[in-house]
């Protein structure tokens, strides 16, 4: 199995343990940081709990002549993980962006006091939910952030849309000009945790509208939606000129879904 992400994996010898290669050591970095794949003694159902509490290692010693780095992490390692392990968990561990979800100053904090990883709960990032409203008009151009209520009140003003009482708001873009207005947001139903990605464009009186489900996984979502955005609105974001807004956007959106996936897991 490869990693969305395009991480390696690496087998140590010494330990015989599977990790996944946050930061691979060399050059200035000095250390390699990983995530526990595999626990040293995988035949006792005690030794996955730090896999499942997904640890964060930091290793100073350089790799073994037998050590074994590839980005294809074996089949039998991937089934002998879901013997132990939530899929949701599963995926975490393999695709997650992990590297940019970790606030690396409480890693350290934490690593200094205990030694031996770092739970991701002790050192994950507070990311906060981006809800943007772009202006451009003859005048000038404006960019403001706004809290969730004030976002909702937007699609509903603007656009005549209103979230589902099954579901909440993820995050949210809009950027309005007189040539035109795109808006895309990302709603997930509280129950099934399935989320949706909503795409509106205006021009003139004229409104399309159309959305698309996701796995629960924000990596398939990232993916599927790079595509798709440019499939439905990228005439309108040339028109707009704001293709790398939209695309610096997304990147975030991925960030804010999966610390909202990983909130609730961990």
């Amino acid at each position: 199995m490869f990693s969305r992400n395009k991480d390696i994996f690496v087998r140590s010898s010494y330990w015989g343990t599977w990790s996944r290669v946050l930061l691979r050591m060399g050059g200035n970095f000095r250390y390699q940081l990983e995530v526990d794949v595999t626990p040293v003694n995988p035949l006792f159902n005690d030794s996955w709990r730090n896999t499942k509490n997904i640890r964060i290692r930091k290793h100073c010693t350089v790799h073994g002549p037998k050590d074994i780095y590839t980005h294809d992490l074996p089949d039998d390692v991937v089934e002998q993980m879901k013997e132990h392990v939530s899929q949701e968990t599963i995926d975490v561990i393999i695709h997650s962006d992990l590297y940019n979800l970790i606030d690396w100053e409480r890693f350290d904090d934490a690593y200094n006091a205990g030694g031996g990883g770092v739970h991701l709960l002790d050192c994950i990032k507070t990311i906060t939910p981006i809800f943007r409203l772009g202006y451009v008009n003859n005048q000038g151009g404006d960019i403001l952030y706004c809290g969730v209520d004030s976002f909702i009140n937007k699609l509903k003003e603007d656009f005549g849309k209103e979230i589902n009482i099954e579901e909440y708001l993820v995050t949210g873009w809009i950027e309005i000009q007189s040539q035109g207005t795109v808006c895309i947001y990302i709603t997930r139903d509280k129950e099934t945790e399935v989320s949706t990605t909503h795409f509106i464009v205006k021009d003139g009186n004229t409104q399309h509208y159309v959305n698309g489900f996701m796995v629960k996984f924000p990596s398939d979502w990232y993916y599927e939606i790079k595509g798709l955005v440019d499939q439905l609105l990228g005439e309108y974001i040339d028109k707009l000129e704001i293709r790398g807004e939209v695309e610096s956007y997304i990147d975030q959106a991925k960030l804010v879904l999966e610390y909202d996936m990983l909130r609730r897991l961990v």
